[in-house]
């Protein structure tokens, strides 16, 4: 009789200790968590042609998570933005916008947003 206890004692901890280990290491997170898109685009206001690109992150977990890392992919090109760092809570959306270079036949259905890192 007694000779399952320590088992179980010793089971629980350790099964504990790597649930938090998964969820701290983002094992459990799908793409879907976190949703980026161009929600509109405008041109520059200085003498230098650019486009301004507005993406709008939406994190669909019941937690708060910080988006680290995205990219802007298009037909010819894409950049990489990675020296970003905000908090998206639970539900909430925001806006963040992006330089690219100025590209008269682009339209905003063209843009294609990766998010590469979050937490």
């Amino acid at each position: 009789m007694k000779s399952w206890l320590p088992r179980w004692f010793s089971a629980g901890p350790c099964a504990l200790i790597a649930g938090v280990i998964a969820c701290r290491s983002g094992v459990a997170r799908t793409s879907s968590d976190v949703t980026a898109v161009v929600s509109g685009m405008g041109g520059s206001l200085e003498s230098v042609p650019y486009i301004k690109l507005y993406v709008e992150f939406s994190n669909q977990t019941t937690r708060s998570i910080t988006v680290e890392a995205y990219r802007v992919v298009w037909p010819r090109g894409r950049t990489d933005v990675s020296d970003i760092r905000f908090l998206l809570g639970p539900g909430e959306t925001k806006t963040r916008t992006v330089r690219i270079n100025y590209d008269a036949s682009l339209k905003a259905t063209d843009f294609r947003v990766e998010v590469l890192d979050w937490r």
